[in-house]
């Protein structure tokens, strides 16, 4: 049985270690845009900039946001100024209705996707470290 609260430890994520192998924490989706940037209309393939976007499966704003607090509390209680936090609110455009930065999904570019992306993806926290916000692409 999959215990459905929110685990706020960042090495265990939200469905424990059994889920750590990168086929369950992450999707490849390839919507008009990016079906676009890799496929011209008459068939042929773009020399540019074309990517797929990677989804992490598990992400979930109340989520986000309830990790955010959690940083937020271990920074003070390491020692960091309260106000550190509350500086600067930086406010993003919204992307599907999200405000926030992470928005649980970024474009990777499609030629460089497996092995390389797929092999960096590898350590449990990855995305995180390697996240870009959309519409930028992705580079490691």
């Amino acid at each position: 049985m999959v215990d459905d609260r929110p685990c706020l430890i960042p090495e265990f994520g939200r469905y424990g270690r059994g889920a750590a192998a990168v086929r369950y924490r992450l999707c490849v989706q390839i919507d008009e845009a990016a079906l676009q940037s890799i496929i011209s209309p008459a068939g042929e393939d773009y020399p540019g900039e074309a990517w797929v976007n990677i989804i992490e499966v598990d992400w979930d704003p109340e989520v986000a946001a309830a990790q955010r607090e959690y940083e937020k509390i271990e920074g003070i209680r390491s020692g960091l100024d309260p106000g550190f936090f509350d500086d600067e609110v930086e406010v993003f455009p919204e992307i599907d209705g999200c405000p926030d930065e992470d928005v649980g999904w970024m474009r990777v570019p499609h030629q460089d996707l497996v092995p390389e992306f797929y092999s960096s993806m590898m350590e449990f926290n990855a995305f995180k470290q390697y996240y870009v916000r959309p519409p930028d692409i992705c580079r490691w």
